[in-house]
């Protein structure tokens, strides 16, 4: 409680006179005994020179108490948006967030500002952003977006205190459920083998971003470090926290015709820090090749994208086999306040059930063959020996052709006899030594 608040008109003497001035002055002081500061309230009106003086009072105490001042807010106020914005745009980069995210927020706030008139703090208000907004020709998940970018930026006001409220938080967010633009499709897996067929470095690219459900920042920013190989065990990738959108280290298990390609592209022993990708595709340069293997981009299920290779992985793998649980530790889709997740322990579950996806990469007719095993076994076995009798022969008379498997044609170890293409060569287990 102050110890002295009171008003005046200061006097001075002229020509032998006390001449008293037109506006008020103040006297307060904010503890007993402490000094009296004057301050000048530049107004006639006594009621007015009160009600100034008891508001720089109020401020001094807040200031005093670590409180918010009005007197500061009100200069914030006057403070230019786009120095703001470039001081919220330093404060994105030391969060690390990803270059993509703080480029369309800090431009989404610069558009809203330029083309609503926002040049200071006190120009933000509801009214101006609606009218602005309604005349949005743009999707609904965009309309989002740009309410979601401005929201972001005035509660980072409010944090730092060069605001006491945001003055756009009682604004409804647009709803985008079910009113998609161009909603998303998963790849077919006539369309997975023939874009995996295509020659190219970036087909290993497109590979990655299926087999692994990373997402394209994620699978760019894979080092030889984060693969771990076991030539009798389940090799695996991890994908760091730093890299990761959720910020959480996600492991994924790794098919093994997958891993027979990235071992062919590590060839040169690279360093462990070197980016395992050195080219990152591009939109443009996906779509050239989505032309090249003739895929439509947009039909009527949707549009497919970079994204989708982790909609049709997670589709493909659950139709084959993998729990929506592994699913979701593999994509980074777990959320720790759904029970399921909290009452599951992630090193119990099997992950390895993530490798069975089929291959749609190179060789990938490999897949085919216990279907015609299994029509094989339904032929009589004079059909089998004549057909084998055909590879014995062709054998004898030439070079093998590069189509006829080593296995199941060995020059010079076949004989006529049936039992004795199932002996091991060498003698007889009961033939005497020399």
């Amino acid at each position: 409680m102050t110890m002295t608040e009171n008003v005046f008109r200061p006097s001075r003497r002229k020509n032998g006179k006390r001449v008293r001035c037109r506006v008020f002055s103040g006297h307060y002081n904010l503890a007993r005994g402490a000094k009296v500061i004057t301050v000048p309230l530049d107004t006639p009106d006594e009621r007015i020179a009160r009600k100034r003086l008891r508001d720089i009072i109020i401020e001094k105490q807040l200031e005093a108490e670590g409180m918010e001042s009005p007197r500061v807010l009100r200069e914030a106020l006057r403070t230019p948006v786009a120095e703001l914005l470039n001081d919220y745009h330093r404060y994105l980069e030391s969060r690390q967030f990803s270059a993509g995210y703080v480029r369309d927020t800090v431009r989404r706030v610069q558009r809203m500002a330029g083309e609503i008139g926002w040049k200071t703090l006190a120009d933000i208000r509801p009214d101006t952003f609606e009218v602005w907004f309604s005349g949005l020709k743009t999707s609904p998940k965009t309309n989002r977006e740009y309410q979601l970018s401005v929201r972001a930026f005035l509660n980072w006001l409010v944090r730092i205190e060069l605001l006491a409220r945001n003055p756009l938080a009682k604004l409804k967010l647009v709803c985008s459920l079910g009113r998609e633009v161009r909603p998303s499709r998963a790849y077919t897996e006539a369309e997975l083998r023939a874009l995996f067929a295509m020659d190219g470095k970036r087909t290993l690219f497109y590979e990655a971003l299926f087999y692994t459900a990373g997402r394209k920042s994620e699978v760019g920013s894979l080092v030889w470090r984060d693969l771990v190989f076991k030539p009798e065990g389940l090799s695996m990738v991890l994908f760091r926290a730093s890299t990761t959108k959720n910020k959480r280290e996600r492991v994924v298990p790794l098919h093994p015709s997958f891993v027979r390609e990235l071992l062919r592209l590590r060839l040169g022993n690279p360093e462990p820090d070197q980016r395992v990708f050195q080219h990152v595709p591009t939109r443009k340069q996906l779509l050239h090749d989505l032309s090249a293997a003739g895929i439509e981009r947009s039909n009527s299920g949707g549009v497919v994208h970079f994204h989708a290779f982790r909609k049709t992985a997670r589709t493909l793998a659950v139709a084959h086999g993998a729990s929506e649980r592994v699913c979701d530790e593999v994509l980074g889709h777990a959320n720790p306040n759904r029970m399921g997740t909290r009452y599951t322990d992630p090193t119990g579950l099997p992950l390895q059930d993530w490798t069975k996806l089929p291959w749609f990469g190179r060789g990938s007719d490999v897949d085919a063959l216990p279907d015609a095993l299994k029509a094989a076994e339904k032929r009589s076995i004079d059909d089998v020996l004549a057909e084998l009798v055909g590879l014995v022969n062709e054998a004898k008379n030439g070079p093998v052709s590069e189509g006829t498997p080593a296995s199941a044609v060995a020059l010079g170890n076949w004989s006529g006899r049936q039992d004795s293409n199932l002996r091991p060569p060498g003698p007889k287990p009961g033939a005497l030594p020399g």
